[in-house]
């Protein structure tokens, strides 16, 4: 997408800056995309280039960052609930119709919970989301992103390092079935794209499938960051989602 993009902002409940890039900011019909945790809107950039014409012509397409994360405002205090408080406010201030969210790991884990617990959400994709979170593996990505901050890597130069020790995570695990709960619920259009070597194995597909009888899953040979692995699949695998089930944008909720 040679356009640039505009930044948008707006508010939390609790006064928290919540900031995006914002493609063809006049169309209605959008694609929302939420990173990872400890990734920023940046990792959809060489996403949203590789876009299909028709979907870049007709859907505004927004890459938001969490709080805490890229240029979004830091908080005391980082809680799944406080991200999904700051999800609506961004189903607020789009005010998108159709709606359909993309998000990795966190961020798909986030579009799936509001999705199944009655948000307006369209569509949805998840890049190596499973409907069921297993605490080995997130606790496998927890060291990544420890050990990445520890090394001063240059990815956690934007990631407030609250958020790292935050217990994030742990929260999270609170109330684990509650993934599950939502998946159930889903009627929208959803698909996984699963990592060949992430987070999403033989046992996890099952479970997909179970869960969300309806969904469609395909694999790119990535791990679980599939987004920045492999940003040409993924957006191929958006396209063609959007396309099958939002003619040109026009597929908006009755």
């Amino acid at each position: 997408m040679s356009e640039i993009p505009r930044t948008l902002t707006t508010r939390s409940t609790d006064g928290t800056e919540l900031v995006a890039d914002v493609w063809n900011s006049s169309a209605s019909a959008t694609l929302l995309l939420l990173p990872a945790g400890a990734e920023t809107r940046l990792v959809w950039r060489r996403v949203v280039d590789e876009l299909a014409e028709p979907l870049r012509a007709k859907w505004r397409v927004v890459a938001a960052d969490h709080r805490g994360h890229g240029d979004s405002g830091r908080s005391a205090t980082y809680r799944f609930d406080q991200f999904c408080v700051d999800f609506h406010q961004w189903m607020t201030a789009l005010a998108a119709e159709p709606l359909v969210v993309a998000g990795g790991s966190i961020g798909g884990a986030l579009g799936m919970v509001m999705a199944g617990e009655g948000a307006a959400i369209d569509g949805l994709i998840l890049l190596d989301v499973p409907t069921v979170p297993l605490m080995e593996r997130v606790l496998v990505e927890r060291s990544r992103i420890q050990n990445a901050h520890a090394a001063a890597h240059e990815a956690m130069h934007s990631i407030d390092p609250g958020f790292i020790g935050s217990g994030f995570i742990e929260d999270v695990f609170r109330d684990s079935d509650r993934w599950r709960r939502a998946a159930i619920r889903l009627t929208i259009p959803t698909l996984l794209i699963a990592g060949d070597n992430g987070g999403i194995g033989p046992v996890q597909r099952e479970e997909f499938r179970l869960h969300i009888r309806h969904g469609e899953l395909e694999r790119l040979a990535t791990g679980h960051l599939v987004a920045r692995e492999d940003p040409s699949g993924v957006a191929n695998l958006i396209s063609r989602f959007i396309s099958t089930h939002f003619s040109a944008g026009t597929n908006a909720r009755s």
